[in-house]
């Protein structure tokens, strides 16, 4: 299942399927030759973990849509000017720093 699902990720151009939906499928099919028990699968997600992800990839899209993305990185790209040396320093001091006071995942 896992290879069908890979060549589904290299083929999906061809294939014309988004990454979601092989992946979707692969999990569905996965589900349907599997002897497990729905409810204890279930049990073992970690909903938490699913949730923050879902309301992260909302509020980038949301980001993204109001043009709030655009205006930072254009922004950042006028600080930077061509110093590029210095612009991926900063970036990697500023995600140092971020890291060490909150979670590595919303930084």
């Amino acid at each position: 299942m896992l290879a069908l699902v890979v060549a589904g990720f290299v083929l999906h151009p061809v294939l014309r399927y988004e990454p979601s939906i092989v992946a979707l499928l692969g999990a569905g099919l996965l589900i349907a030759v599997s002897s497990a028990e729905t409810g204890e699968v279930l049990s073992e997600v970690e909903w938490p973990t699913l949730a923050f992800f879902a309301g992260l990839f909302i509020m980038i899209g949301g980001l993204i849509d109001t043009g709030v993305i655009d205006e930072v990185s254009k922004a950042l790209a006028d600080a930077v000017g061509t110093n590029e040396l210095g612009g991926s320093l900063t970036l990697l001091g500023a995600s140092a720093v971020l890291s060490g006071v909150i979670d590595n995942i919303p930084t």
